[in-house]
């Protein structure tokens, strides 16, 4: 899954790049869209938005 955080520190967008499940895929969505992170820093000091992987396994 793809996770994008805005500026602010929450999910803007989510997606699946290999699907399970689709109803583990809908849950694995929901779910990261509620966390909240530390946005990136851009070289001026300045939050921005920013992207990064997210593995989910089921077991």
């Amino acid at each position: 899954m793809i996770v994008q955080i805005d500026p602010n520190g929450d999910v803007c967008a989510a997606r699946i790049l290999r699907g399970l499940d689709a109803e583990f895929d809908r849950a694995a969505i929901v779910s990261v869209k509620r966390w909240k992170f530390r946005p990136a820093i851009s070289n001026a000091g300045k939050p921005v938005t920013g992207a990064f992987s997210v593995t989910a396994k089921a077991d």
